[in-house]
């Protein structure tokens, strides 16, 4: 029986192809070489059929079991990898590729697509248990590297189920064609700091993110190593409670020790420009207004945040001042509406 020798007609490929003799043969570069006697076809085998689309290919019909092939230098040029019909097989861009059914029946040797576009890594830029990592672009199948970590892999996805003993490092992916994309990655995420903001002995501190372990601190007092108050002694007015992980990351949260009091400082103006027209129409004339004229009794009127915890209250909006400008033709009057806010500090008695 002679030799079936089928050749990809592909002029940038031309050295490539697929061969099947009967003597062991070494595949030489871009070349399959099946080295097995084609076995005869049962009289009810099915035609065989197969499509490629973009870079991928399988076969429709033919007879099972059907395999794989991939030459030199990426595979062996022997069949392997067992595949159903029907299963789709990605085209390396480097290498020629085949699936041959039972009988021998092969299709052509054929190669990925090197000019699609290359693959485009994105996702957090913290990675964390439950990050998701994609690939656009690009030619399936991919590899995958996480800093480290492990993961779940789909078709163009991974995501993350632990990450790894480092603080930083590289999400990258390679397709088929050997092209890869990379983003930079910080492993743990930012530090959550979780509690009460009036702490006392026995208050439990919680922390999320970040990498274990963790290192509490408080400003006044004691906390231990799970993030509980063990002593409050002689502390009064304002503190913090603190934490750092293994990487350095911190999360601090201002607390009010039970001996205190609010101390009004005064007030924090904060403005806005909004509304045209005339200064005068607007019954906005005079000196600049401060915050001090408007504090009154009574805040019930008042939104939360312009009323101070020691009980002062200012006007919700003040009408400071009006620019002028000129487009060059007209002028034009523009409002200044400033806010008042109080400032205020939680001092010891």
């Amino acid at each position: 029986m002679s030799d079936i020798r089928l050749c990809n007609q592909a002029s940038q490929q031309a050295q490539s192809d697929i061969r099947l003799c009967k003597q062991t043969q070494e595949p030489t570069s871009r070349e399959i070489v099946l080295c097995e006697q084609p076995t005869e076809c049962p009289p009810d085998a099915p035609d065989f059929t197969y499509e490629i689309v973009g870079n991928q290919m399988r076969v429709l019909t033919g007879q099972t079991p059907l395999f794989r092939v991939v030459g030199a230098p990426c595979g062996t040029g022997q069949p392997s990898d067992t595949l159903a019909i029907g299963q789709w097989v990605a085209l390396n861009c480097r290498c020629s590729s085949a699936i041959i059914d039972a009988c021998g029946r092969s299709t052509p040797a054929a190669y990925g697509d090197p000019t699609n576009p290359p693959p485009v890594v994105s996702g957090p830029d913290t990675i964390g248990v439950g990050s998701t990592y994609i690939v656009t672009d690009g030619d399936p199948p991919f590899t995958w590297d996480a800093a480290g970590a492990h993961f779940t892999e789909g078709t163009r996805s991974i995501q993350i189920t632990s990450i790894a003993e480092v603080c930083s490092g590289s999400v990258s992916v390679s397709d088929v064609c050997g092209r890869t994309d990379s983003m930079s990655v910080t492993v743990g995420g930012v530090l959550t700091l979780t509690g009460t903001e009036t702490p006392v002995v026995g208050s439990q501190y919680g922390v999320s993110g970040g990498k274990a372990p963790y290192l509490w601190s408080i400003s006044c007092g004691s906390i231990d190593e799970t993030g509980q108050i063990t002593s409050l002694d002689g502390c009064c007015g304002s503190g913090t409670v603190s934490v750092s992980d293994a990487c350095g990351g911190n999360a601090v949260m201002d607390v009010r020790f039970a001996d205190g009091q609010w101390v009004f400082l005064g007030w924090q103006k904060t403005g806005t420009l909004q509304g045209q027209g005339s200064c005068h129409t607007m019954n906005i004339e005079g000196a600049p207004v401060d915050c001090e004229a408007f504090v009154v009794t009574g805040c019930a009127s008042f939104p939360s945040e312009y009323v101070s915890r020691a009980g002062r209250c200012a006007t919700h909006r003040v009408y400071e001042q009006c620019d002028v400008w000129s487009d060059g033709v007209t002028p034009i009057y523009i409002r200044k509406i400033y806010y008042c806010r109080p400032i205020e500090e939680w001092q010891c008695l």
